[in-house]
């Protein structure tokens, strides 16, 4: 009897002495846990220009839902390896620097999807009452902006202040509304085919220094995925 009592004490015993040391190994975790540093939970950074979307009108918000859902257009640039194998790269350099629209297809950065949006949803262009003077108004980044037409096409480099005064720039887009003076520059271009607009195709162009101009034109300013052979009045004005 005598030995079983000290059995039993021997393994409580025992017992305690795991558990202490359990209970001392659980502290000793724990105060090495509360020692290590926290490591942060990286989030993906915000893109460039969302902040400025939160402060647009109910109709401009509407916009942009609709924006997000069409794919943006990315620009294109003139390959010079592709344009001398084809030999038309100095007839192109020379068509583009006048006006300066080289800028055009050399400009490269980044783009941010929020400031694209943010912009096309805040344009407005105005026409005053006879139509002589268009002015245009945007919003970058938050901050609101408004100029003439002329006034941006000299601040993006497009032209000089000489160019606009000149009595053929101001008349040349009134010229060319006339259906008579588009036929007239389709002919020339494409050694007098018909003229349908409705059915104008690229391949029809004699030179490819025009054809590439015309392809450029379509992709960066007007945003054309599709029906790029297709060629629209607007497509022979850029021109």
């Amino acid at each position: 009897m005598l030995g079983r009592k000290r059995c039993m004490k021997r393994l409580r015993m025992g017992r305690y002495k795991e558990m202490a040391k359990k209970s001392k190994h659980d502290h000793g975790e724990s105060s090495r846990s509360r020692a290590r540093p926290q490591v942060a939970v990286s989030q993906a950074p915000q893109e460039r220009g969302s902040r400025s979307l939160r402060h647009l009108t109910p109709l401009q918000r509407t916009l942009v839902d609709d924006y997000k859902s069409k794919q943006l257009c990315v620009g294109r640039f003139f390959d010079d390896n592709i344009l001398t194998e084809f030999g038309c790269l100095n007839e192109i350099n020379g068509l583009i620097r006048h006006p300066q629209l080289h800028r055009l297809f050399e400009w490269r950065g980044p783009t941010y999807a929020p400031v694209t949006y943010e912009f096309l949803a805040t344009l407005e262009i105005r026409k005053e009452v006879n139509n002589a003077r268009e002015s245009i108004s945007f919003r970058l980044f938050g901050n609101h902006y408004s100029l003439s037409v002329n006034t941006l096409g000299v601040t993006l480099g497009f032209h000089t202040a000489k160019s606009i005064s000149l009595p053929y720039f101001r008349n040349f887009k009134d010229d060319f509304d006339s259906e008579v003076v588009v036929v007239q520059y389709w002919k020339s271009i494409t050694n007098n085919a018909a003229y349908n607009s409705s059915n104008l195709k690229a391949k029809l162009i004699t030179r490819n220094a025009l054809k590439a101009i015309r392809l450029a034109f379509a992709v960066n300013l007007s945003g054309r995925t599709t029906n790029r052979n297709k060629v629209y009045k607007q497509d022979l004005f850029y021109m």
